[in-house]
């Protein structure tokens, strides 16, 4: 039978060291490896490389496993606390920074005294302007009588034209009600009357 290269048993190596090869070529690098140490030094690289303990390649995986559940709980829990913190530090700034607070809850409020109408309409001056204007996405567009106030109020509230766009909405103290039907950066005259002594009314 003719020599085997090195090249050969180069190529074959790798699966020599594997066991998958057959028992006739086994032999042949068996005894090519018994003749030549260059190719006995890769075989013994390869070998050192390659074979592990099943033990360890399992022990292996599992630390990584658990450190790599560890490591996820670590980010979920940094997650939440800088959600937290954030948060927290959001409601301060909201609760005590006045321009925020004014910005992300504005309000117009009106308070009268000396307020008895004797069942007849006046006009309510709202705001700089005199006028009903909800120019902020954060309106909630809702009037509320303060329970501060001395006794219930009727409100009426017309367009720039006059039309009448909401009638007759009586509010009792502390008690609030729905101006959704109003449209925003919208002005808008309000007319009152009330038996009341003092009134405080919030457009929020």
């Amino acid at each position: 039978m003719s020599k085997i290269s090195c090249n050969t048993i180069q190529d074959i190596l790798p699966l020599y060291v594997d066991e998958a090869v057959s028992e006739d070529t086994r032999k042949l690098v068996a005894d090519h490896l018994s003749q030549c140490s260059s190719c006995r030094k890769s075989y013994k690289v390869m070998a050192d490389a390659l074979v592990m303990p099943i033990d360890n390649s399992v022990s292996t995986l599992k630390r990584f496993k658990r450190a790599w559940k560890w490591k996820q709980i670590a980010i979920s829990a940094i997650s939440v606390m800088l959600t937290l913190i954030l948060s927290v530090t959001g409601y301060l700034v909201y609760q005590n920074v006045g321009a925020v607070h004014d910005f992300f809850s504005p309000y117009t409020l009106v308070f009268l005294n000396g307020t008895d109408t004797s069942g007849q309409w006046q006009q309510l001056n709202v705001g700089e302007t005199g006028c009903l204007v909800f120019d902020s996405l954060f309106y909630e567009k809702e009037v509320i009588l303060d329970g501060s106030s001395s006794g219930p109020v009727t409100l009426q509230i017309r367009d720039l034209e006059g039309n009448v766009v909401l009638a007759d909405l009586t509010l009792q103290p502390g008690r609030a009600a729905s101006l959704e039907t109003l449209r925003r950066n919208t002005p808008y005259l309000v007319e009152f009357k009330t038996s009341a002594d003092s009134i405080c009314i919030r457009f929020v």
